[in-house]
């Protein structure tokens, strides 16, 4: 894995993505401009339907904008073919979703194997995939499939296959959205601890504002496909910032921040 310092590793200027059913255009997007530097933790908060998870897509090679420009680790990636963009999220993007997304059929280490071995890695990649998983405190977990797990250990299973792959962007979208407190705080501690042992830079995608880990440095505001506005947590995470955010008044936000609290 390269380590870079001092380096914008997104680049995005206009970036706007429409979908088309039919007749009707939908804006996902219109006009965002974000620019993500190396070792930066962001993350991106907004209701759902604001643009947060395309957003997250684009950068991450899975879809192509419809008008603007996108740089990621010094790449044009709307002039990128299919192929390359496949090679850039097997190698320098790493993804965790919502949805697992494990092999079921695979043990914990094999779903880790697996992805090592679409790199290429050889006989290597058993020893590569138990270390990942011992490293996350996953090691005993190692010879069960997904039924056999909880959907917190699948949701770390998941992260350690990320690992594994060495990514230069470590790309997380609503990765507690379904799990319990307790598990949803052990992912929330994991990630900060990977994003600092492996000075990665991450972009952590989020509806849910006691979901946002304490690594955060930085926070973007989502609404109707632009950005609403954007700075440290301590600026932007207020009542009457959030209150604008998710149309509600501030009554209400304070309402359910407190109930959010006592969780």
């Amino acid at each position: 894995m390269v380590v870079r310092t001092n380096e914008t590793l997104v680049m995005a200027k206009d970036l706007t993505k429409v979908y088309k059913t039919g007749k009707v255009e939908t804006a996902a997007l219109r006009g965002v401009d974000l620019d993500v530097q190396a070792g930066e933790f962001t993350a991106v908060v907004g209701p759902s339907g604001s643009g947060k998870t395309t957003l997250l897509n684009l950068i991450g090679a899975l879809d192509s904008a419809t008008s603007g420009d996108l740089t990621v680790l010094g790449r044009d990636v709307n002039a990128l073919s299919k192929r390359a963009r496949a090679d850039m999220r097997l190698h320098e993007l790493g993804f965790v979703f919502q949805a697992y997304n494990l092999v079921s059929v695979l043990t914990a280490q094999e779903n880790v194997e697996f992805v090592l071995e679409l790199q290429g890695v050889g006989d290597e990649r058993r020893k590569r995939a138990r270390e990942v998983l011992e490293q996350l405190g996953l090691a005993k977990l190692a010879g069960r499939r997904p039924g056999e797990l909880s959907g917190g250990e699948q949701q770390r299973v998941a992260v350690a296959r990320c690992l594994a792959q060495e990514p230069e962007i470590f790309l997380l979208d609503e990765p507690t959205a379904s799990l319990d407190w307790k598990a949803k705080t052990d992912i929330l501690e994991l990630v900060k601890r990977v994003h600092d042992a492996r000075k990665l830079t991450t972009l952590f995608v989020t509806h849910d504002l006691s979901a946002l880990p304490i690594a955060c440095e930085r926070v973007v505001l989502m609404k109707d496909g632009i950005i609403f506005d954007e700075g440290s947590p301590a600026d932007l995470l207020n009542d009457d910032k959030l209150a604008q955010l998710y149309d509600m008044p501030v009554a209400e936000v304070v309402k359910r921040r407190g109930e959010a609290a006592l969780i």
